[in-house]
C-alpha cells in the first residue's frame, strides 16, 4: 500500500513538520525557578551574602592605610581590626558551606527535572519518532543543553550578591571621590554595553556550535548501528573520512563560539588593571578635585582588584541568557507536540533522602483496573488509517480493516508497501495524520498509551535489545509478579 500525499512540500520536497510551541527564554527560566522557590530563595540569600561580603576588606584596607598616615577615620585598636577581618574571614566560609549544600541539590535537581521530561515525554508521548534527529545527537540535548540552563541559573542566583557588590562599591567610591568612580567605572560600563549588543552574534554562534557537535554525537551513534553494513561494504576509509569531515565542521564551530566567548570574559577582566592605572594617572595629574590619600588611593585599588572579576561575570552572565535560549529551543524539539509547559512542569524527584521526603505518586492505573476499564479483546479496528513519510512520499491512505478475537491475520505485500507503517500507525509507534483506531467498538484517543503491555506485544522487525540478561530485557523494569512472566 502506498501513497503520495497533497501536503504542501518545503524547497527540499519534504512535508514541514509543524512549529514546536515554546515559551519565551525568559518565562522558561520563571518556571524553572518555581520547580522548588524555597530552595532557590535560600539559594539567593546565602550566595547574595557570600558576593556581597568583600565589601568589608575594602573598607578595612582603607582604614588601615590611612591609620598609618594618621588619617583614619574610625579609632580602631590592631586586636578590633583582627577580629573583625578573622570574623569576616570564619563567616564568609561558613556561608560558602551552605551555600555548596543547597545549590548542589537545586542544581542537580533541575538537571534532573529536565532530562526526567524530556525522556518521560520521549516513551509515553504520542507516536514513536519523538526525536528530532539522531539519537546521538538527541544525547547532545540531555548533556550539553541541560547542562547550559543549570549554569545560567548558577549566573541568576549568583548575579544578585554580585550586583549588590558593584552597587556598594560604586556608593562607597563615589563618596570618597565622585569624579574619580565615573572615570574609572566607565570603561566597565562600555564593555557591559557592547556585550549585550553583541548577543545576538554570542547566541547564534552557540547554536552552530550545538547542532555541529550534535551531528558528531549522531554520526558516531550511526558507526555503531551499521558497523556490519560497513565492514561487508568495505566502506571503512570513506566512513572515516565523512566523519573527519563532520569532525571539522564541529571543530570550525566550536573555535568560533569559544572565541567569542573568551573575547568577551578577557575584555571585562582586563578592565580592572586598566581602571587601577587610570587612578594612577588622575591621582599623578591632580585632577581628583579635592585630597587622595594613601587609605582612599587602597580602597579603590581593593575594589578594582576585584571588580574586573565582578564585571566580567555580569557580562558573561548576559551573554550566557542570550545563549541559553537555543538551548531550550534544542530540548523543545525533543518534545514535539507536547504543551509549551510540558519541559519544566514540576514533578517530584525523590533526590533528597530522608530529611527531605519526596513521595512519588504512581499515576499508573494497575494491570487489572486498565484490563478491567477497556474490557478483554472482542474486535480491533482500523478506520481510514493515513501516514505519508515526509521523506519519501510514500506510506499508507485511507487503509481500513477489522480482526476479531481468536484470528490470526497476516498482512503481505512486495518491500515497501507499507505493512510496517500500517503495524506502527495502527499501535501508536507512527502518529497517523488521519483516521482513527477502536478497540471493541471504542475509539482509542492515545494508541502510543493504550497499547501497551499487557494489551498489546509487539515485535518489531530488527528489535533493540539493551547490555543485560534476557529476563529484564522482558520486564523492561517492571517486577516479575506483576508481570506475569
Amino acid at each position: 500500500m502506498s501513497a503520495v500525499t497533497t501536503e504542501r512540500r518545503d524547497q527540499r520536497g519534504q512535508t514541514p513538520s509543524p512549529a514546536t510551541p515554546r515559551l519565551t527564554t525568559r518565562q522558561y527560566l520563571w518556571r524553572l525557578l518555581r520547580y522548588d522557590p524555597a530552595l532557590f530563595i535560600i539559594n539567593l540569600i546565602l550566595w547574595t551574602l557570600e558576593h556581597a561580603a568583600p565589601l568589608l576588606p575594602g573598607l578595612l584596607a582603607g582604614w588601615f592605610f590611612s591609620a598609618l598616615t594618621g588619617n583614619a577615620p574610625w579609632n580602631l585598636g590592631v586586636w578590633t581590626l583582627v577580629a573583625l577581618v578573622t570574623a569576616a574571614g570564619v563567616g564568609r566560609a561558613a556561608i560558602f558551606a551552605g551555600g555548596t549544600v543547597t545549590w548542589f541539590a537545586y542544581y542537580f535537581g533541575m538537571q534532573a527535572l529536565l532530562r526526567r521530561n524530556m525522556f518521560s515525554w520521549v516513551m509515553r508521548g504520542p507516536g514513536a519518532h519523538r526525536l528530532p534527529d539522531s539519537s546521538g545527537e538527541a544525547m547532545s540535548r540531555f548533556r550539553d543543553d541541560v547542562d547550559e540552563v543549570s549554569r545560567a541559573f548558577e549566573n541568576l542566583v549568583d548575579i544578585w550578591g554580585i550586583g549588590l557588590y558593584v552597587v556598594g562599591v560604586f556608593i562607597i567610591m563615589a563618596h570618597i571621590n565622585a569624579l574619580v568612580t565615573v572615570i574609572v567605572l566607565a570603561p566597565f560600563m562600555a564593555v557591559l554595553l557592547a556585550t549585550n549588543l553583541a548577543g545576538g552574534l554570542l547566541a547564534r554562534l552557540r547554536r552552530d556550535n550545538r547542532e555541529a557537535a550534535g551531528r558528531v554525537t549522531g554520526f558516531i551513534g550511526e558507526i555503531f548501528g551499521a558497523a556490519q553494513a560497513v565492514k561487508v561494504a568495505g566502506a571503512e576509509a570513506r566512513v572515516v573520512e565523512r566523519f573527519r569531515a563532520v569532525n571539522e565542521t564541529r571543530r570550525r564551530a566550536a573555535v568560533r563560539d569559544s572565541t567569542a566567548t573568551a573575547l568577551v570574559q578577557t575584555v571585562n577582566q582586563g578592565m580592572g588593571g586598566i581602571a587601577t592605572g587610570l587612578v594612577l594617572l588622575l591621582v599623578a595629574l591632580r585632577v581628583t578635585g579635592t585630597d587622595f590619600t594613601l587609605g582612599d588611593f587602597a580602597t579603590f585599588v581593593t575594589y578594582l582588584a576585584g571588580l574586573s572579576w565582578q564585571m566580567s561575570f555580569i557580562g558573561a552572565t548576559i551573554a550566557r541568557l542570550r545563549q541559553v535560549g537555543v538551548s531550550f529551543d534544542r530540548m523543545s524539539a525533543v518534545m514535539t507536540g507536547a504543551e509549551p509547559e510540558a519541559l519544566v512542569k514540576p514533578a517530584a524527584m525523590g533526590l533528597y533522602g530522608s530529611w527531605r521526603r519526596e513521595e512519588q505518586p504512581d499515576d499508573r492505573p494497575t494491570r487489572t483496573a486498565e484490563m478491567a476499564a477497556a474490557g478483554a479483546l472482542a474486535t480491533l479496528e482500523a478506520r481510514g488509517l493515513t501516514y505519508i513519510h515526509p521523506t519519501t512520499g510514500r506510506g499508507i491512505a485511507r487503509v481500513s480493516l477489522a480482526v476479531k478475537r481468536g484470528q490470526f491475520v497476516v498482512v503481505t505485500g512486495r518491500i515497501g508497501a507499507g505493512k510496517t507503517t500500517l503495524l506502527r500507525a495502527l499501535l501508536g509507534l507512527t502518529q497517523a495524520q488521519a483516521g482513527e483506531t477502536r478497540w471493541n467498538d471504542a475509539r482509542v484517543e492515545n494508541p502510543a498509551t493504550f497499547f501497551t503491555p499487557p494489551r498489546v506485544a509487539y515485535t518489531s522487525q530488527a528489535p533493540r535489545l539493551f547490555s543485560e540478561s534476557l529476563r529484564d530485557n522482558v520486564l523492561l523494569g517492571d517486577s516479575p509478579e506483576a508481570a506475569d512472566l
